[in-house]
């Protein structure tokens, strides 16, 4: 097990600056005596350090991730995004159904048509990347796709290489995604990152075993996690600018501070 991991991710974190604690969730007071007045309701995990990296896309991506940039479908109940209001896919066409992947939902695509996503007025219209399960009717398993914008292929089941494919279709402002042309196609498990993501990431999404929690949370797990009690915590974080550090004739290193509580 690595030290520390958001969402199966490696996190780069340098060991002397990792720190963990206790967040306490009480009501505190004194009284006319001044002795001290309070009742702790609950604790929550919290665990701040700094992350190092080489790699300016990693560094991007990890900011990006902890601060809970994107957007993600589970489709447990609806096409809409889970946590961050009404964005979601056309549903024309597509329609939420109980199932998927890992069992939260899935969506279905008629054959022969088409769902889009419309990015927000803020999104980086060329710097994105989506990782998703799909499957067509005629399928018995489910494969799992990436597209990171700018490139001519995607991601397949974790390896790189596959041509686009035909019910795959994007621009800076959307992205669309058919049924096929001899059934319905469904997908299930998105996750639509602002950011481009290293070519490490797409091999381990495909790998999971279990859902991804979507953007904003994350899921810790780690030895530096587990040596404070829990196997892992759902968390949301934050993550601040990187800094530079000049290193002659390598590579600038890039130092990224971040803190993450318990959900």
């Amino acid at each position: 097990m690595v030290a520390l991991s958001a969402n199966g991710f490696t996190l780069p974190v340098a060991a002397a600056s990792y720190k963990d604690g206790a967040l306490e969730i009480a009501e505190r007071g004194r009284s006319l005596a001044g002795t001290t007045l309070g009742t702790r309701r609950a604790r929550k995990w919290t665990a701040s350090g700094t992350m190092v990296t080489t790699d300016p896309l990693e560094a991007y991506a990890l900011r990006g991730m902890i601060s809970g940039d994107g957007y993600g479908f589970s489709f447990a109940t609806d096409l809409r995004d889970d946590w961050k209001g009404n964005q979601g896919w056309s549903v024309t066409h597509a329609a939420r159904e109980a199932g998927g992947k890992f069992s939260a939902g899935q969506m279905t695509v008629d054959s022969g048509f088409t769902t889009t996503f419309t990015f927000p007025t803020w999104w980086p219209g060329t710097t994105w990347a989506a990782a998703f399960w799909r499957k067509e009717t005629s399928a018995t398993e489910w494969e799992h796709w990436v597209k990171v914008y700018g490139t001519t292929t995607v991601y397949r089941d974790g390896v790189a290489g596959t041509a686009l494919p035909a019910w795959l279709t994007f621009n800076t402002s959307s992205l669309t995604l058919a049924g096929a042309a001899g059934g319905n196609s469904k997908y299930s498990e998105m996750v639509i990152y602002p950011f481009f993501i290293p070519t490490t990431w797409p091999a381990v999404l495909a790998a999971r075993t279990a859902a991804i929690l979507k953007p904003p949370f994350l899921y810790m797990q780690g030895t530096l996690v587990t040596a404070t009690g829990p196997t892992s915590y759902t968390c949301r974080g934050e993550a601040r600018a990187a800094s530079h550090q000049n290193r002659g004739a390598l590579d600038t290193a890039q130092r990224i501070d971040f803190t993450v509580e318990e959900h």
